[in-house]
C-alpha cells in the first residue's frame, strides 16, 4: 500500500469517527433559561444564573433583525452560554467594541465551562465588525479546540481577530483545533485573524505525540463539506507530533470530495511557526479533487517531520493557483521539503512562485530531499508556468524544481534563478534553468549580459503556457505575472488571464 494511501484509509476512517463524535458529544443541554427576549436588557434573573446583573451596557436584542450586539465579557458570554438550542446560540451577534477574556469566569458562571464549548451551528453568524478578541485560554483533554469549537449547517464568523492559546492535555487518537473554529463543517471563516499558539500536547520518547490524527491550523483545524476559509491571516506558533498530524498556518486539513470548497486570498506571516508531520505554510493536507486553494502567500516557517512545504505539507488534489512563497519563508524536513509543497500526488501548480529557503535535514534514520518548488512528486500532477527564486539545500539531493521523483510530472514553462547546494556545495548547472514540457533535459535560459535570468523573456513565457494550459484544460489559472520592479527582477501574480499575444 503506498503511503498516501496508508494515510487516506487510516486517516479517513479516523476523520469519520471523530467527526461522528464531535457532534455527537458537542453539548446538548436544553436552553436553560428558556425565552430570553422579555428579559433582555432587564438584569432580571429567569432562574438561570447565565442571566444575572447583565443589562444593555452589556448585551442588547435586535428583535426584527434577531442579532445580538455585544458589548463587554459578560455580554460575550450571556450569548455564548445563556442563548442555546441544543447546544448552540440561537441567534447571530456582532461585537461593539475589543473584549478581554479574564482569567475567572464572570459572577454568575459555572467555573467548569469555558470557550472551549462553544458552537455555532445553522444559519448563524458571528460578526467580530473588526473587533479583538483576546485572552483566550483553553487547556483542556477535549477533542476539539477554537473560539468556536465546531461550525456547521452554513454558520458564518466574518471580520473577528482573536488572540490566546490552546493546549490539548488529553491522549486521545485524535484532536482538532484551530485560533477560530477547530472543525469547519460547510461553514465560512471571512476576514479573520488568530495571534497566539495551539499546542497539539505532549511528546513521548518517540518523538510522536500521544494523538495520531492530529490537525492543527491557525483558523481551522479540519475545513469539510464546502466550507470556505477567505481573507484570513495568522501568525503564533502551531505545534503537532503525530504520526499523521497535520498543521498548517491557515487549515490543518482541508478535505472535500464532492462539494466545492476554498481556501481564498490566506495569508501565513512571517511570524508563523508551524511544525508537523504534514506541516504547510497555509494547509497542512490538502486532499480531495474539490477543494481549491488560491491567491494565497506565506511567510512562515515550516517544520515537517514527514512532508514540510511552504504552501501545502502534502497535497493530494485539485491543486493551488495564484500562490507564493516570501523570502521570509523556511521550510525544513528530514524527508520531503518544497518551497510550495512538501508532497505532490495529483492535481497542478499553476501560476505560482517560490522565494523560500528550503533545506532537507538529517535525522537519524533520514536524509531530507530539497525542492525548490515540490520536496516530492508522486504521480499525475502538472506544473505551470512557475518558478523558483530561492535557495534549495540538502546533504545529497536539492534541485530547483522537484527534489525527488517517483513518476512522471508533466511540466511547462517552469525556470529557476535561486541557489541550489548540496553538501553545501553550491551546482551552478542548476541555476537560471527551466524545464519547456516533459522532464528530460534541463536548458538554459537566454542571459543578459550581466550573466542574470532575462526576466523579462521569462515573463512572457510564464505567461504564454499559463494561457496554453487555460485553453487546453477545464481547470482554470486565473493569474498572470507582471513585472513591477524593473525587467531585470522576477515579477510578481497579478489576478486575471494573461493576454494572448
Amino acid at each position: 500500500m503506498k503511503y498516501k494511501d496508508l494515510i487516506r484509509t487510516f486517516g479517513t476512517g479516523l476523520l469519520a469517527a471523530a467527526l461522528c463524535l464531535t457532534l455527537t458529544t458537542a453539548c446538548t443541554e436544553e436552553d436553560p433559561a428558556g425565552d430570553d427576549t422579555e428579559n433582555n436588557g432587564e438584569g432580571g434573573s429567569t432562574g438561570s444564573d447565565y442571566y444575572s446583573n447583565y443589562t444593555d451596557d452589556d448585551l442588547t436584542y435586535d428583535e426584527a433583525a434577531g442579532v445580538y450586539t455585544i458589548y463587554t465579557e459578560r455580554g460575550l458570554y450571556v450569548w455564548a452560554r445563556g442563548i442555546w438550542t441544543n447546544g448552540a446560540p440561537e441567534a447571530g451577534a456582532v461585537l461593539a467594541a475589543d473584549i478581554e477574556l479574564g482569567n475567572d469566569m464572570p459572577d454568575g458562571f459555572a467555573e467548569d465551562w469555558n470557550w472551549g464549548e462553544v458552537d455555532l451551528w445553522g444559519d448563524i453568524t458571528f460578526d467580530g465588525a473588526g473587533h479583538t478578541i483576546s485572552g483566550m485560554r483553553i487547556e483542556n483533554d477535549h477533542s476539539c479546540h477554537g473560539f468556536f469549537r465546531t461550525m456547521r449547517g452554513g454558520a458564518e464568523v466574518i471580520n473577528l481577530t482573536v488572540e490566546g492559546s490552546m493546549r490539548y492535555t488529553g491522549d486521545d487518537a485524535r484532536y482538532y483545533a484551530g485560533g477560530i473554529a477547530g472543525e469547519c463543517n460547510g461553514g465560512r471563516i471571512e476576514n479573520c485573524t488568530f495571534r497566539g499558539t495551539i499546542d497539539g500536547g505532549e511528546v513521548d520518547a518517540t518523538g510522536y505525540s500521544r494523538t495520531d490524527l492530529t490537525m492543527i491550523g491557525g483558523i481551522v483545524g479540519y475545513a469539510h463539506d464546502g466550507s470556505t476559509i477567505k481573507g484570513c491571516t495568522a501568525e503564533g506558533t502551531f505545534t503537532a507530533g503525530g504520526r499523521f498530524s497535520q498543521v498548517g498556518g491557515i487549515v490543518g486539513q482541508n478535505y472535500m470530495q464532492s462539494l466545492s470548497q476554498t481556501v481564498i486570498d490566506c495569508h501565513s506571516t512571517e511570524d508563523c511557526h508551524v511544525t508537523g508531520a504534514m506541516a504547510g505554510g497555509i494547509v497542512g493536507y490538502l486532499y480531495g479533487g474539490s477543494t481549491e486553494l488560491r491567491d494565497c502567500s506565506s511567510g512562515a516557517e515550516v517544520i515537517g517531520l514527514s512532508e514540510g512545504g511552504g504552501i501545502i505539507g502534502y497535497l493530494d488534489g485539485r491543486g493551488i493557483t495564484g500562490c507564493h512563497t516570501t523570502e521570509t519563508c523556511r521550510v525544513s524536513s528530514p524527508r520531503y521539503a518544497g518551497g510550495l509543497v512538501g508532497r505532490f500526488s495529483n492535481g497542478c501548480l499553476a501560476g505560482c512562485y517560490s522565494l523560500a529557503e528550503v533545506t532537507g535535514t538529517e535525522s537519524e534514520s533520514r536524509t531530507g530531499y530539497a525542492g525548490g518548488l515540490v520536496g516530492f512528486g508522486d504521480s499525475d500532477e502538472y506544473i505551470v508556468g512557475c518558478y523558483f527564486a530561492g535557495t534549495a539545500q540538502a546533504p545529497v539531493k536539492a534541485h530547483p524544481f522537484i527534489g525527488h521523483q517517483n513518476y512522471y510530472v508533466y511540466q511547462s514553462a517552469i525556470y529557476a534563478s535561486g541557489r541550489v547546494l548540496i553538501g553545501g556545495v553550491e551546482d551552478p548547472s542548476l541555476t537560471n534553468v527551466y524545464y519547456t514540457y516533459m522532464p528530460s533535459t534541463l536548458t538554459e535560459v537566454s542571459l543578459t549580459a550581466d550573466g542574470k535570468l532575462d526576466w523579462e523573456r521569462t515573463t512572457a513565457e510564464l505567461n504564454k503556457y499559463i494561457t496554453a494550459y487555460n485553453r487546453d484544460n477545464r481547470k482554470k489559472c486565473e493569474y498572470h505575472f507582471e513585472q513591477t520592479d524593473g525587467t531585470s527582477n522576477p515579477p510578481t501574480l497579478a489576478k486575471g488571464e494573461p493576454e494572448e499575444n
